[in-house]
Parts: C-alpha cells; structure tokens; sequence
C-alpha cells in the first residue's frame, strides 16, 4: 500500500523544469509574441521586443510600416526547429510561412527560414535575425 501511494504522489507532482529548460520556454514565448504583434499590426508591441543594437533597426521599422500601411491582414506562422542556448544568447532556428492581404485584393504568399539572435539578459530581446526576416519581409517585391 505504501508503494501505490508513494508511485501516486509520484505521478501527481509537477515536473520541475531546469534553468535552461524556463529560458527555453520564455525564448519561445517570446518568438509567440513577436509574431502575434506583427499579425496584430502592432507596431509599438514588435518594436518593444527589439533590442536597440538590432542591426538596420530603423529600416525592419520602416519596413514593417509599410507592410503595415499596405495590408489590412497577416497571417505569420513561426515554426521553432531548435533552441541553442549560450551564455546570455539563445539562438532560434525557425521556419516561417506568411500570407498578406489587402481588402479586395489576392493575398500575396511568402515563406524562409531564419535564425533569430536573441538577448536573455534581462527579458528576452531580439538581436538579430540571419536569414530571411519575417518582419522585415517585402510581401510587395518580387521573392
């Protein structure tokens, strides 16, 4: 009886997840909330989660508020491959899929693949993205 109660308990406890295991939970919390502040056209949520040394910081802003202008809907689908963690930094490899659409008009359909760089220090931050940018796609210039 002492065993079927201590293998239940057992059972009933919540894991405990390690440090590395909350970063990578907040890092890919995070990534959610880049892309539902871009799908949301939100601009002053998307530029809150990037860091100020992002390199050409001025022209993804510039970048996303033309798109922003330009698409009454985003629908942006970021698909996490893997999480690295080193130091203060978290690495994402990520697939993403997005349609942008303006009222009355053929949704435009774009895909890559990208590798964001983001700061852990404080709260997560986006530093930089390699690849193809998501936020900074031109859904309007040629693929």
């Amino acid at each position: 009886m002492l065993l079927v109660m201590a293998a239940l308990q057992a059972c009933s406890s919540t894991p405990k997840l390690s440090d590395d295991g909350r970063l990578v939970r907040d890092v890919t919390a995070f990534v959610a909330e880049l892309e539902r502040a871009y799908e949301a056209r939100d601009m002053r949520a998307l530029m809150n989660g990037v860091a100020t040394r992002f390199p050409d910081r001025e022209d993804l802003q510039r970048t996303a508020q033309e798109v922003f202008d330009q698409y009454d809907h985003i629908d942006l689908t970021l698909t996490i491959e893997r999480v690295h963690l080193e130091g203060k930094t978290a690495t994402v490899y990520s697939h993403w899929d997005a349609q942008w659409r303006a009222a009355g008009g053929a949704p435009i359909t774009r895909q890559g693949s990208a590798r964001f760089e983001i700061d852990t220090d404080a709260s997560p931050t986006l530093a930089a993205v390699l690849g193809d940018n998501p936020f900074a796609a031109r859904p309007f210039a040629p693929p």
